[in-house]
Order: structure tokens, then C-alpha cells, then sequence
């Protein structure tokens, strides 16, 4: 066998291997999400949706929820890290701080993250640099707030519960309550670390306020019912930027289309698939909101509500 013959022959060998892993590579797309309820569910939904429609419906998905626990979520990520996938999806604010935390070079797509600037995954959302990219869901609580004026012109406190290791919920929290102070609400808060804690903490509430607001926080957001459940029971109303929470008893909501912020968060990826570099993609916000009513909780806790409100509304639940 001549030398010559032998240089191809483990040239075309590792050719061959290196065009293998790269296409194992491509087709492996590792999902993880802070915790399974049915806004970042729809996060999910339409990032896979977006996949598949950009043509990588045979690309293999590895799937993780960290079920709101941050050391789980931790372990996820460093699984995925091992896993060396084409691209990570990270839903939900805590999942993608823990990704990157990991030190990953591979590309990472958040989903649904109020700020990614103040969670310390980007710089600048026009030209994200390095390796991590995705879409943000910052709500606006002024609109969330001249809700509530509107609906329950009565209410002068107004409870929060939101998980203060979640960072986004805290700087929602803090521009919830600064706003809220221009208004004339005094703003009260409680703290939440697990979904399992929300039943007390809304019960440490209900007494001493007027009404119960809950932000876009995944802790509280996955055991929502407990805190309905109190709130119908003390006739206060609940307000919540997450838009399912109207199926879910909450009275009114102000919130994103979250099934399109998952398809813009898969078009990314699709992107990056593609061979677009992480980097060089600018973060893309959410910008379609609903305003939406649930008439029987309504009914249940003795408010009407104008008609004005229900001529805006995108949906009323009865």
C-alpha cells in the first residue's frame, strides 16, 4: 500500500466521521424549561412548531423540565452541556441563567425571558454577541395597572407574589410597584421560593390587601389555583400577566401570545441550524398582547364589568 494511498484513504476516513458528527450534531435539539405549566408550554409548542416548519422535523429533541427547582435545573443544564447538541432552548428565565452559567460555548436560545440584560444573559439586545441569543417577554404593567384602576376603581392595595430568585420577577416587581406608586397604589409583596409555598403566602395576603396581582412568574404562576381559590373565597380580585390565567379562575389578565414567542424562539434556532452565528442575532421582544376577562370569576366575587372594557377585550371567559 503506497503512502499516497494510505493519506486518502484516512483522509476520506475522516471525512467521512467528521460529516457524520456533523449531521448527528444538527439533528439534536436539547429543550429545557424552568417548569410545565401552560404558558411556557406554549413557549415550547411553538419553538418545536417553528423547527419543524423550517425543516428540521426529523431533528431529535431532548426534552427536560426542571419542575421549578433552581438545583435541578442546574443539573439539566450541565447534562445538556455533556450532551453537545446543536442548539440549547432554554425557556423560562432561571433554566437560561443556568445554562449559561455553565460556561457552554454551544449555542443557546432563551425563551421567554423578561430581561435578558438584568438576568446577565446579554449585553445588548441588537447585537447580543458570544454564543446566546433568543426572545424576550418583558410585560408593560402600566397597562396592567390602568386595568386594575379601571375594573376595581376601590382597590388601594394590591398584593404580589412572586419568587424573588427569579430575577426577571423581581424586576417586575420593582416597576410594577414604582408605577403603581404614581398611581396611588400602595404595593404589598410576598415572597414565594416554591409552587408549594403559594397557598400560605397568598393567605398571609388576602387580609391585608385590596387585590392580588401575579407577574410572569413560573413559581407562582405553576400553582395558580391555590391562589384563586383564596382570593374567590375573600372576593378579591385576582390579576395575573399570564393570559392562561383566565381559564384558570384569575379575573382579569394583560398578557403575551406566548405560543408566538415560542415560534420566534424556534425560528432562531432554525437559524442557528442554518449556520447563523448566536451572536449576530439581536434578541427579538414579544409584542402581541391580549386583554382578556373571565365573567364567572366576576360574577363570583360581586365586581361587573364595563363594557367598555369587554369592547376591548380579546377574550371573556363565562
Amino acid at each position: 500500500m503506497s503512502r499516497m494511498f494510505l493519506a486518502k484513504t484516512l483522509a476520506g476516513m475522516l471525512l467521512a466521521t467528521a460529516g457524520t458528527f456533523q449531521f448527528a450534531h444538527a439533528q439534536t435539539v436539547a429543550v429545557t424549561q424552568f417548569v410545565e405549566h401552560p404558558e411556557l408550554d406554549k413557549v415550547r409548542q411553538g419553538a418545536l412548531d417553528a423547527l419543524k416548519d423550517a425543516g428540521y422535523a426529523s431533528a431529535k429533541v431532548v426534552f427536560e423540565s426542571a419542575q421549578a427547582d433552581i438545583a435541578t435545573a442546574s443539573q439539566i443544564a450541565s447534562r445538556f452541556n455533556s450532551l453537545n447538541p446543536a442548539v440549547i432552548i432554554a425557556i423560562a428565565t432561571p433554566s437560561a441563567q443556568m445554562v449559561v452559567n455553565t460556561g457552554t460555548s454551544l449555542p443557546v436560545v432563551f425563551g421567554a425571558v423578561s430581561d435578558p440584560v438584568a438576568a446577565g444573559l446579554v449585553k445588548n439586545l441588537e447585537h447580543p454577541g458570544a454564543n446566546v441569543t433568543g426572545t424576550s417577554a418583558r410585560p408593560d404593567v402600566g397597562p396592567q395597572l390602568d386595568q386594575i384602576a379601571a375594573l376595581t376603581p376601590k382597590v388601594k392595595r394590591i398584593g404580589v407574589l412572586f419568587n424573588p430568585a427569579e430575577v426577571n420577577s423581581k424586576v417586575l416587581v420593582e416597576d410594577f410597584a414604582k408605577q403603581g406608586a404614581a398611581r396611588g397604589f400602595e404595593v404589598r409583596t410576598e415572597a414565594v421560593t416554591s409552587s408549594a409555598e403559594v397557598l400560605s403566602a397568598t393567605a398571609n395576603l388576602v387580609d391585608r390587601v385590596d387585590a392580588i396581582y401575579v407577574p410572569t412568574d413560573s413559581t407562582v404562576v405553576s400553582g395558580l389555583e391555590a391562589a384563586v381559590a383564596q382570593a374567590i373565597e375573600k372576593k378579591l380580585p385576582l390579576y395575573t400577566a399570564d393570559t392562561n390565567g383566565i381559564n384558570r379562575g384569575a379575573l382579569a389578565a394583560i398578557g403575551y401570545d406566548y405560543y408566538e414567542v415560542g415560534r420566534d424562539t424556534g425560528t432562531i434556532a432554525a437559524r442557528i441550524l442554518a449556520g447563523e452565528m448566536p451572536g449576530d442575532i439581536a434578541v427579538v421582544p414579544a409584542t402581541k398582547s391580549s386583554q382578556l376577562f373571565n365573567a364567572a370569576t366576576a360574577k363570583a366575587i360581586g365586581i361587573t364589568i364595563p363594557q367598555n372594557l369587554l369592547d376591548q377585550a380579546s377574550a371573556v371567559i363565562e
